[in-house]
């Protein structure tokens, strides 16, 4: 099996600002694909590990 290394550069005009703790400003996805992601990743761990529970999800 090969091994592959991929870049993803941000695309600010797809993303929020947000200023975070400490007043540090940080890039976040917006909510509705925030959501999708989420989703898209709760439901591939519920596929490859049936008893795992997530318990936080930032």
């Amino acid at each position: 099996m090969a091994n592959f290394v991929v870049y993803v550069f941000l695309d600010e005009s797809k993303h929020e600002y947000k200023w975070g703790r400490y007043g540090v400003g940080k890039y976040v996805y917006r909510d509705e694909e925030e959501r999708e992601l989420e989703e898209t990743i709760r439901s591939y761990i519920a596929h490859f590990f049936p008893a795992a529970e997530v318990q936080y999800f930032t």
